[in-house]
């Protein structure tokens, strides 16, 4: 039984590839120890780096099917690398799950039938900010942003303005900001910023860029005269330690945060084994990654005791569609081929026992309420949505 995991291992994204190569390596070993899946067939792992560029993707993943036979491929953090590799497996028949890049526009403009997605897409963050704003910030008036200058930026940023002004017409957008992404100096923008004086600011960066444009905008006075909101900055908080303020609200791409749901057994076990193995604690991409083995696993269980035989690719992608999972934060659907996951956001505090800033004061929004139902498009569904 042959997978290959593809993710970022090095460069700026292996901030996500690293804790999800972590999580995969977790629960490979675990299956395997109980004898692989369905007590029959071990994992043979195959770890590969993303940062090779797009190209290079395409022809792994050709590689993968033509020469490695392998049975699955659970991969790509880039939603460049996403859209591109798409089509590629489709044609190819070749089982493919996108457990963590984030591209609203992966089903919105094709469908596939070896495609799956097993996480919600970046609506999450941008819708779940602007209904956290609707719902807990009643007295907010001004919102800026400010966001990485390429498709994941922008593309945040519309959905987000979008949503704020279906759910909050009488809010005001007083500036947007679009920065180079990795750069090294935001004082232009964080000037900008305070000359336009929002009550609140949303913000989709991730990575070096959460960290910079936080330390500067500390500095600079910023976070004095506005409150800051991250779609999914969960990702960066043990990494910044305590150079994170307190008070930051952030989002963490689906519910998950590693304090969150502690009575869940299954979120116990999850977090206890990696921090164990790993002396840190699981992020939001390892949560992605821990979904996507267990949608694939699940799968094989459900054919196999449908046909009563190991089951076949067909068998296991039939089994795929419309099935959910028992996660370690909650259950998780994926009702055709894209998963829904409600929006987990929570503010920032330094508590006993971290040395970096936790999330808490949670607040959870449905899963119904910040992701497009199937076969409608984002924008489209933002319109007409409750």
């Amino acid at each position: 039984m042959k997978i290959a995991f593809i993710t970022f291992t090095s460069g700026a994204a292996s901030i996500f590839g690293k804790p999800s190569v972590n999580a995969a390596k977790l629960l490979v070993e675990d299956i395997n120890k109980n004898g692989g899946i369905l007590g029959q067939r071990k994992i043979d792992a195959q770890y590969i780096d993303e940062a090779a560029g797009t190209d290079q993707m395409v022809s792994t993943v050709r590689r993968l099917k033509t020469k490695d036979d392998v049975d699955a491929i659970i991969g790509f953090v880039s939603s460049g690398d996403a859209l591109a590799v798409a089509p590629v497996v489709d044609e190819l028949e070749q089982l493919t799950l996108i457990y963590d890049a984030g591209t609203h526009q992966l089903f919105e403009e094709e469908s596939y039938e070896y495609v799956f997605r097993t996480s919600a897409h970046l609506s999450v963050g941008a819708i779940g900010a602007a209904r956290y704003i609707d719902q807990y910030m009643p007295d907010v008036e001004r919102v800026a942003g400010i966001n990485q200058d390429y498709s994941w930026g922008h593309d945040n940023m519309n959905i987000f303005k979008a949503a704020l002004k279906k759910l909050r017409p009488d809010i005001e957008i007083v500036a947007e900001r679009f920065p180079k992404l990795l750069a090294k100096d935001h004082t232009t923008h964080i000037s900008k910023l305070k000359d336009a004086e929002p009550d609140v600011i949303f913000s989709s960066f991730w990575g070096g860029d959460t960290v910079t444009f936080t330390k500067q905008a500390q500095s600079q006075g910023l976070l004095d005269q506005t409150q800051m909101i991250f779609g999914g900055a969960e990702h960066e908080l043990q990494d910044m330690g305590k150079d994170m303020p307190e008070d930051i609200i952030t989002g963490a791409r689906g519910p998950h945060a590693f304090n969150y749901a502690s009575a869940n057994p299954v979120q116990r076990k999850f977090v206890d084994a990696y921090h164990n193995e790993y002396d840190s604690y699981p992020i939001y991409p390892s949560y992605h990654m821990w979904q996507a083995i267990k949608f694939y696993v699940g799968a094989v269980e459900k054919a196999y005791n449908i046909t009563g035989s190991y089951p076949t690719q067909d068998q296991i992608v039939a089994a795929l569609e419309g099935s959910s999972i028992q996660g370690p934060t909650g259950s998780v659907a994926m009702p055709n081929h894209q998963a829904k996951e409600p929006a987990l956001f929570g503010r920032t505090t330094h508590k006993d026992g971290y040395d970096f800033a936790v999330m808490e004061n949670f607040k959870m929004i449905p899963a119904g309420l910040v992701n497009p139902p199937d076969g409608v498009k984002t924008m489209d569904w933002i319109e007409q949505m409750p």
